[in-house]
Formats: structure tokens, sequence, C-alpha cells
């Protein structure tokens, strides 16, 4: 019997996947007599581990094993550990055939094999037919691999390219046939306290080729897997405890047999309680089925990270990546048609595409708090993955992209774990034809400053008032923030450390985007996360200089922006809130009432704006829970223990950074009068006449 490793490390150290494409290769290659009989299949390689680990450390349990077939599936997460994996194998079994496939080998790179010296072969696109036919190759007297389609071979040689891959349908469940080996795992996996994840995939394809994507095999038809398998798989699932599904669907929603697979998902959940969460990517095109299975999943109390995948706004960035074909509109139409004011949503926006430039990324970023997407704007760099349609040279040469290779960068960075040579990296765009490199950190720190202190909450409240009362847009607002705030001031200081690490990341190798937010934290955090950290730490410091950068523009506003900014900073979670204590503020004006229907609004609707009026009132804070599904405990034993609990990450921060159900009730219940004044001043109408008075005395007002 010869022996066969697969190695798929998983990229989180709490959340572990199932090694799926063991199963899938297993399964495929066993219906072949011959190899069911000569292999052995190893347990695969799958858990977590520091891209720094010893390789040896990994590899301690086949020690007293030969490996004669080593299969290595490669993503960004796990490029360099399998790598390692791949040294130490062939150092300790030199007759070892090392085979590799996955997104992360650039397939198109000349002599990309060559330069992995450990590598035998490459596997281009799907993996089960071709790693089958290696197999088989293997068992005769003298194997050959050149007649083995979408391979490439030591030297450079590449077999013959076909991108038609074989039907789908009846093929064999990997999850079924191989369930006496998979529910260990997810033993093993339990045991140690973590939870057990799955990749699940009810097709295969995408008729789209979005530039920056390489999400199976792009620009294809879709082909589906037999609906009686997925059916089995579901029950599976349920009866195995798996934690969450991830639906690897490029489209999911696309038929209208995805909201049968969904409801059996969801009929597991009630029977058995698992799967505990689903996430799952929803097509681009009609939406229908997909809306009524983000209602079904957000009923279920499954769903946790419903997203809208806008990548942009302004037409000529969308062409340059290839989604002016994707409607905007149809990406809304599940959100827009089971809309409910406590649905989370994240909107995901991608900074440093080609043709964009600061004017056009503010006006996005604006545009999406005016189509009402407030709780979670979720930025993602331009990553160019080594075979998505960015890759190519001819796209890179068209646009002028420039790019630096940095470390992969992860929500959060341990203090003690430094950069490594072995550490994954990623290449990301720093400048086209349409930006430079200085352009991008402006980019950049406008959308850190938006993400950082309008989604967190710590001025999302101002930012209302002036975008509703006062007419002053979104991107206008948090612009003040970046070009008009003193540099020597405290706000000043918070934005010039961010800027310093942004122009470090652009010259240093191993430069991250990480700043230390309080010695005692034993993370570093991104540059968001350290300008909410520095706004509630230090509010009073804060606030002063926000004040005077929005008074510098409507002096008018002064007494009115003092009980605003009072309101705000109670509103907003701080890491010395304790819910037996509570909070009790004395508001002059409606604040509630007003930003009440503003927080309930459905996107792409008109705001209902309430008159703002002088009426006093006590609002109290007693919350203990917070978040969607009230999954955050309120009251902190520590810094840490706020972070983790407050500044949470990317598509997990809907309603965290301030005290939500305590606005809503209190402009739900009937204010308690303690004086009203003789005139209802501060209207819309009168914030606009004050602006237009003000400018005819000569106050600066834009």
């Amino acid at each position: 019997m010869r022996n066969i490793l697969v190695s798929v490390p998983s990229l989180q150290a709490k959340s572990i996947y199932l090694p799926s494409i063991w199963a899938m290769l297993k399964t495929h290659a066993e219906q072949d007599e011959r190899i069911r009989e000569s292999y052995l299949w190893l347990d695969p390689i799958y858990r977590y581990y520091e891209p720094d680990i010893d390789p040896a450390e990994i590899l301690k349990p086949y020690d007293d094993v030969s490996i004669d077939v080593l299969a290595l599936s490669c993503y960004v997460w796990n490029w360099k550990t399998n790598i390692a994996i791949a040294g130490h194998v062939k150092r300790a079994n030199p007759d070892c055939l090392i085979v590799a496939g996955g997104p992360q080998i650039p397939w198109s790179r000349p002599g990309v094999i060559d330069s992995l010296k450990d590598l035998d072969i490459v596997v281009k696109r799907e993996g089960e037919v071709p790693f089958t036919s290696i197999l088989a190759q293997l068992l005769e007297d003298q194997p050959t691999f050149d007649r083995i389609p979408n391979l490439i071979l030591r030297g450079d040689i590449h077999t013959e390219d076909t991108s038609k891959m074989p039907p789908l349908s009846g093929q064999r469940s990997p999850l079924l046939a191989q369930a006496d080996r998979l529910a260990p795992m997810v033993s093993d996996i339990l045991e140690a306290g973590d939870d057990p994840h799955l990749l699940w995939e009810t097709n295969r394809g995408c008729p789209y080729k979005c530039s920056f994507c390489d999400w199976g095999v792009t620009g294809s038809k879709v082909r589906k897997f037999d609906l009686s398998r997925l059916n089995a798989e579901a029950d599976w699932i349920s009866r195995n405890g798996i934690h969450t599904v991830f639906v690897t669907d490029a489209n999911y929603g696309i038929f209208e047999r995805d909201f049968e697979t969904a409801t059996r998902l969801v009929e597991g959940h009630r029977s058995n309680g698992h799967p505990r969460f689903v996430l799952f990517n929803p097509t681009k095109g009609k939406q229908e089925i997909a809306s009524r299975i983000s209602r079904m999943f957000y009923d279920a109390g499954i769903f946790n990270d419903p997203l809208v995948n806008i990548q942009h706004t302004d037409p000529e960035v969308l062409k340059a990546i290839d989604r002016k074909n994707i409607q905007i509109d149809k990406l809304l139409e599940p959100i827009l048609e089971n809309w409910v004011d406590d649905f989370p949503v994240s909107c995901v926006l991608i900074a440093g595409n080609p043709m964009d430039n600061y004017r056009r990324w503010k006006a996005c970023l604006d545009q999406v708090m005016e189509w009402g997407f407030h709780e979670d704007i979720v930025i993602h760099d331009f990553a160019v993955l080594p075979n998505a349609p960015a890759a190519d040279t001819e796209y890179r040469a068209r646009f002028g992209i420039r790019t630096v290779n940095r470390i992969m960068p992860d929500y959060r960075l341990s203090k003690d774990r430094e950069a490594r040579e072995n550490t994954n990296r990623t290449e990301f765009i720093v400048a086209t034809y349409s930006f430079d490199e200085h352009e991008w950190v402006r980019m950049k720190l406008l959308g850190y400053i938006v993400s950082g202190l309008h989604v967190y909450g710590s001025t999302r409240f101002v930012g209302y008032f002036l975008r509703y009362y006062a007419n002053v847009h979104f991107g206008r607002f948090y612009s003040w923030i970046l070009d008009e705030i003193r540099r020597d001031s405290f706000i000043g200081e918070a934005l010039r450390q961010i800027e310093t690490t942004l122009m470090e990341f652009l010259r240093c190798r191993d430069a991250q985007l990480y700043l230390d937010c309080d010695p005692s934290l034993t993370f570093l955090s991104p540059p968001d996360q350290f300008l909410f950290h520095r706004s509630v730490t230090r509010q009073a410091a804060f606030y002063d200089n926000l004040g005077e950068v929005v008074l510098r523009h409507l002096p008018e506003l002064e007494t009115t922006l003092a009980d605003l900014i009072e309101f705000q900073s109670n509103v907003v979670v701080t890491p010395e809130y304790d819910p037996e204590i509570g909070r009790c503020l004395s508001l002059k004006h409606n604040w509630a009432e007003m930003f009440a229907p503003i927080l309930r609004r459905k996107p792409r609707t008109t705001v209902n704006t309430v008159p703002m009026r002088r009426l006093e009132s006590i609002m109290t804070i007693n919350e203990r829970n917070n978040g969607h599904l009230g999954r955050n405990h309120l009251g902190f034993n520590g810094i840490e223990v706020y972070h983790k609990s407050i500044v949470r990450t990317p598509y997990m921060r809907n309603f965290t950074g301030y005290f939500r159900s305590s606005i809503l009730a209190h402009a739900e219940r009937a204010f308690i009068p303690l004086r009203r004044s003789a005139t209802d001043q501060g209207s819309v109408g009168d914030v606009r006449h004050s602006r237009a008075h003000a400018a005819s005395k000569g106050h600066h007002t834009d």
C-alpha cells in the first residue's frame, strides 16, 4: 500500500474547517478499484497552524510512516505553510510525488513550478479528475503524466489546457462516502474547544468575470450537483453538529432549488440545533430567490452575515473591474424586500480599484451612507489573486497597476507575533494611472475615518444631524475631519499615526497595518479600530476637536452642537460602562425622536425626518446586551474584554458600538417634558436659514 497525505491547513485557530478537498479527492479516486486497493489515505492536515511553525511539528504524527504522495491544497492563508511542509516531506521521503493545486499557485506565470523546487506537479482548475489520473499513472511501471490535461510538470511543461469541466450530476457525496472518517474529526475539533466549520458546494462555476475575483471557474456555465445528494448532505450536517456552513457557490440563490437546500438546512437547525450559522454569497443577478433565502435564514436565527457586495458606486470604476453589468439595485433586492429595522447588513467595498481616485472614493463612501448603509461598511483592499483577471499582464499594463507584496492581514495581530520569512503574503494594489501612492494614502485615511468613527458610532449621530438637518453630506463632513483637523490636536495626532503606518506599509516589506491601542492589550489593531479606541478613551479631547471643525463651518450651531455632543458621547459604548450603574443624561432637544426614523430607515428610501425642537428630557441607559441577537454582554472587566466585545471585526459589528435599544426606547416612550421653550427653534428650515444668514455675514459655511 502507498500512503497519501493531503494538506489543507485552516485559516483560523477557532473556526476549523473540515478537509473537504481530502474527502473529494479520496471519494473520486476510490471509484477506481486499483486505486482503492493500492493506496492508504492518511489522516489529513487540516488544523490551524501559526505561519512560522516548524513543519516538523505539524508532521510529527507521520514520523513513523512513509509518505508516497503529498497533495497540497493551496490558499493565500496556508501557502507558505504548505510549501514548508512540502520541503520537509521531500527531505524525509525523496521519492515522494508532491502535487499542488488551489488558487494560490499562479498558473500563467512562466517557470512557476521550477521556482518551487519541491513540487513535482501543479494541477490547474478542479482537482478530482487529474489527481485520480495521476494516482492511476503511479501504478504503472513507467508513469507518464504528460497526457493528463491541466497539469504543469517540471521543466515548465504545460499539458493540454482545457477549461471544459466534467458534469457534476451522478457524483458521489464526499461527506457521505467519508462519513466514518469525518465524524471523528468533528469530535476532535469539539474536544479541543473549537468550532467545526464546513465548506459546502451545491454547484460550481460563475457566469461573471469580475477582475478581482478567482472564485472557482469564472466566466463559465454553472454546473449543479444532484439535489438528492445535497439534501442528504444537509441532513448529515445537522446530525453531526456542524457549527457553521459556508456555502461556496459563487451565486447562491441563482436557482429555484437553492431555496430547497436552504430550507433543508433550516429544518436541520430546528431539529438538532445545527448548523448554528450559514454564510453564503448571494447571486449577482436576479435576487428573488436569494431574497427569500436571506429572510428565512434571518427568521431562523442562523444568518450571521448578510452582505451586499457593492465594491464601488462609480460607473467608470465598475467598468474597470468588469462589474458594469451587475446592477446595484439587483444586489439590494434581498435587503429591500425583507427589511426589518434590526436586520444587520454589511456593505462591502474595495479600496484601490483601477480608475478610482480620492474624489470618486469620497463620492462612493458618501453614496452608500446616503443609501442608508451605516451599521457596517466593510472596506477590503484590492488584493491581486494569482489567477484572477487583475493578475493578467495586459490588465496590469492597461491600468498602470503598481503593487506591494505584504503579509496577509488578520483582524488583529498578537503583539508576540513577529513577521517571519515564511509568513503568508498577498499582493495589494497601491497605485494605478488614476491615483498614485500618496492619493492611495488619503483614500485609505478617509475609509478609516468612516469605518472607525461613523460605523462604530463615535460620530454617527453628529453625521446624521449634519446630513438631514443642515444639508452637509456625509462625504463632506468626514473630509472635514481628514483635511481640517489641526495636526497638533488629539484627532490630528491619531490620524498622523495612521498616516505614518500607511507610509511605512508602502516602504517596508514587513510592515503591517496595525497600531497599538493600549499597552495593556495583548494585540495590535487595524487603523479604524485604533481610531475608534482613541475616540472612546479620550472623549473630552475627541469631541472638543470635532466640535471645533464643525463650528468652523456652522458657527450658528454652537448651542445646539453642545447638546448634540452630550447625546452623541453618551450613546457610544465606552470601556467604563457598567450596566449596574447605567447612564442618565439630561437633554435639551428631542434627539432620540429625531434619530429613531433614521436608525429604522430601509435603505434606498426617503428619510422621514422629525422636526428638531427644544424639549428637555431625561434619557436613561441600562442596557446589559447589545449587537445583533443581543450577543454582546455589556460590562467589561478590562480594556481587552471591551475590545473583543464591542470593537468587533467587520461583518460582526452591526449595532455593537452604540446603545441602539436605548435610543429607540427613549424615542418611543412619552417624553417627560421638564420645560418647553416658547418657540420650537431648530427645525430643518431654521438651520438652513441660519446657514444662509451666517454666509451673508461672511462666515465660512461650506
